[in-house]
């Protein structure tokens, strides 16, 4: 920041408390409105603020709404960018990857899995995140799991909070690519790792706490030493499922519990 010009600075600040803002008002499971009326219109700035707005509506399911947002921020960054001295037909590789994330939510995974691709070189692990979904849906379970463990390596790697809910994200889909493959321990494993993060922040992340324990009430089913324990788990995730969602009325399915998860860690 010390190096842009006062002028340049206070863009670059409002464009951060954009994100950041939208970011958790989305958390919370809240819709907002982003201003895009500036003079003069700042490209730059409504590029993310229809990013951010693309993520909260894939969030609330309305994928083919989110799609037309995340188009609009294509476009008005490149507007942005063909104004620049160094001009460039790239846009952000972060705005590519939570298309693909809506994309492969909405039921469009062969455009998904072009968009993800095209950002791998730029953003890894939340790359290789998306593809390791996409993977899944295509029922492509060992690339996927080889996808979502290069997410956690990288993860690591960059030295990133183990208590971030993309790091718990990234576990519980870990255990649900094990369960896929009945490897039954580290299916009971992962999502054991994730509650251990989710409960720390239960009171804005229901729905993830609620899916870790309804998946791993799964895995205890396999067993019949588990039965106990695995009736006592689906009723509590149930039972947050029900706080989260009052009208949910389908309480067995991973849909369910991954349709209230913010698009960017479903």
């Amino acid at each position: 920041m010390s190096t842009l010009l006062q002028c340049d600075q206070t863009i670059g600040l409002q464009g951060s408390l954009t994100s950041h803002t939208g970011q958790l008002l989305v958390r919370l499971g809240k819709s907002y409105e982003i201003p895009l009326h500036d003079e003069p219109f700042n490209d730059w700035e409504s590029a993310w603020a229809a990013e951010n707005a693309a993520n909260g509506m894939a969030t609330l399911n309305d994928f083919t709404e989110a799609v037309r947002w995340q188009e609009l921020a294509r476009d008005h960054w490149l507007k942005w960018s063909n104004r620049q001295e160094t001009q460039t037909e790239e846009w952000p590789a972060c705005i590519k990857k939570s298309m693909g994330m809506t994309l492969v939510w909405g039921g469009w995974p062969d455009r998904a899995r072009v968009m993800v691709a095209d950002a791998l070189d730029q953003i890894e692990y939340g790359t290789h995140f998306a593809l390791g979904t996409v993977d899944r849906y295509d029922r492509d379970l060992e690339s996927a799991e080889a996808h979502f463990m290069e997410a956690r390596n990288l993860w690591l790697k960059g030295d990133q909070l183990r208590t971030d809910p993309f790091s718990a994200a990234r576990m519980y889909r870990m255990g649900c690519i094990a369960l896929d493959q009945g490897k039954m321990e580290a299916a009971a494993k992962h999502p054991r790792d994730s509650l251990a993060v989710t409960e720390i922040q239960e009171a804005t992340l229901i729905a993830e706490h609620a899916r870790c324990i309804f998946k791993l009430s799964e895995v205890l089913e396999q067993d019949p030493r588990g039965e106990l324990e695995a009736r006592s788990l689906r009723e509590e995730a149930e039972s947050l499922l029900l706080v989260r969602n009052p009208s949910a009325t389908i309480l067995g399915s991973d849909n369910a519990y991954d349709s209230l998860v913010n698009i960017l860690w479903r």
